[in-house]
């Protein structure tokens, strides 16, 4: 059996493309995120290390396991348990089986190189800008307020951005965009560690790779799984998880701020950053758009636009 974990910081893809590695007959994962590693309640966490590390100082159980590696016993504990779990959602025909959780898991590769060295780690990224965009909005949807000190100020972004209501208030909130900047930056981090650490194991794409052609990229992973890879059939998914399916119709770049697929097309940055939020974005990360291939220089905000797909070819370049 093959293992594999999707992760990503939050509103990066993540969801969209483990809905489309699912969708595979002989691949099998949670439809929800279980967050096995980097989680403060996570399975794979300190509790349980601590709890099997105490059972191993009892002193018959220090004689059992002398001469057994018992270093090694707190990650054969966690692996499995995990394992257990994700065969809960084995078929007859399941070759992989894996998780998404974003961000925690993320923080967490060398645990899970550590637990599952031979699991492929799979990495979805997104222009930080929409990453922060989107967040905004799933916050509001979710009518998730924490970090608006004043309340009131956060029903007028909800009312105005989800309801339609006015009067008109910026979607960007300062609290909200610093924890985002820093979380995405600290991804990006997290990414570029993790391909050191998993090697050839180690798998990654954008947003805007998959939003101009999920299916070279689904080749290979379904390659890498060890499951049925043609193209047919990768081509076939994406189709089947696409914007205007998985909406019933809705166009990309038709927006509805009531849904967890609210756009669909990648840039929609322009139509929420001003120069405040733009300074601040590059106060703390925007030297990972330049890396990324997402900005040529830090004065974003008058670039031209780029198509998704010169986008993605920008990025190939950046990255290569």
């Amino acid at each position: 059996m093959k293992y594999f974990f999707v992760t990503g910081a939050h509103k990066s893809g993540t969801s969209w493309l483990a809905s489309m590695l699912r969708s595979h007959p002989e691949i099998e994962m949670p439809n929800q995120e279980m967050w096995f590693f980097g989680h403060p309640k996570s399975l794979a966490g300190k509790q349980l290390y601590g709890a099997v590390e105490k059972w191993l100082t009892l002193p018959t159980v220090t004689k059992e396991f002398h001469n057994q590696q018992p270093n090694r016993l707190p990650a054969k504990v966690a692996r499995a348990a995990i394992t257990s779990i994700l065969k809960t959602y084995r078929t007859p025909s399941t070759k992989a089986l894996g998780d998404k959780s974003p961000l925690f898991s993320l923080r967490a590769t060398r645990e899970i190189r550590n637990i599952f060295p031979e699991a492929l780690l799979i990495v979805i990224y997104r222009d930080g800008r929409d990453v922060a965009v989107s967040h905004h909005f799933h916050n509001l949807r979710l009518r998730d307020f924490r970090k608006y000190a004043d309340k009131t100020e956060a029903e007028a972004a909800f009312k105005h951005h989800i309801e339609g209501e006015k009067p008109a208030i910026p979607l960007l909130h300062r609290a909200t965009l610093e924890e985002v900047c820093r979380n995405w930056a600290q991804s990006n981090v997290c990414a570029e560690a993790a391909k050191e650490e998993f090697g050839e194991q180690f798998f990654m794409t954008s947003y805007e790779e998959l939003w101009t052609d999920p299916t070279p990229f689904l080749v290979r992973i379904f390659t890498g799984l060890g499951v049925k890879d043609d193209s047919d059939l990768a081509e076939k998914i994406a189709h089947s998880k696409s914007f205007s399916v998985m909406t019933k119709g809705r166009a990309p770049g038709s927006s509805d701020p009531k849904s967890f697929y609210r756009y669909g097309v990648p840039g929609d940055w322009r139509n929420y950053f001003d120069s405040e939020s733009a300074a601040l974005f590059n106060e703390l990360a925007g030297e990972w758009l330049i890396r990324l291939g997402y900005a040529e220089t830090s004065d974003w905000r008058t670039d031209k636009p780029d198509t998704p797909s010169e986008l993605a070819l920008r990025r190939m370049i950046s990255s290569s």
